[in-house]
């Protein structure tokens, strides 16, 4: 089964090799693993990479230089992990404390491998929250 062609149309860009490890290791901790259906690995799938840091699994899937765009806006279907999330509204002392009646952020977002700056704005057009919207 191609488990990183299905994540791929998912938005999902991870390494292959811990694609076979995650299988592996799904082998050994559950002995009916290999008699589930393949919409049922690929859903535990989707939700251990959902557990897992971006850094540590994580390949290349944003351009290389969209850092230097401007109002532009990026093509696909693209997972990726918030880093850090700041309130600019706020004085520099409280920025990363709740918001209260003003708030312009400011999101670092990684695919693993590279990060991007953005406001708010350029957050999404598309929002799914949980596992079960995204992993079906």
């Amino acid at each position: 089964m191609d488990y990183v062609r299905f994540l791929h149309s998912k938005g999902f860009r991870v390494s292959s090799g811990w694609v076979e490890q995650w299988e592996r290791q799904a082998e050994r901790a559950d002995s009916t693993f290999t008699n589930k259906s393949a919409s049922a690995k690929e859903t535990l799938l989707c939700q251990e990479v959902l557990r897992t840091n971006l850094h540590l699994i994580g390949t290349k899937a944003l351009p290389t230089d969209v850092q230097e765009w401007h109002k532009q806006q990026l093509q696909g279907l693209f997972v990726l992990q918030a880093d850090e999330i700041v309130n600019m509204a706020a004085a520099a002392k409280h920025r990363y404390e709740e918001a209260t009646d003003k708030r312009c952020l400011k999101l670092v977002l990684t695919d693993g491998v590279s990060a991007c700056t953005c406001n708010q704005s350029a957050l999404a057009t598309s929002w799914c929250p949980t596992s079960e919207q995204l992993c079906r």
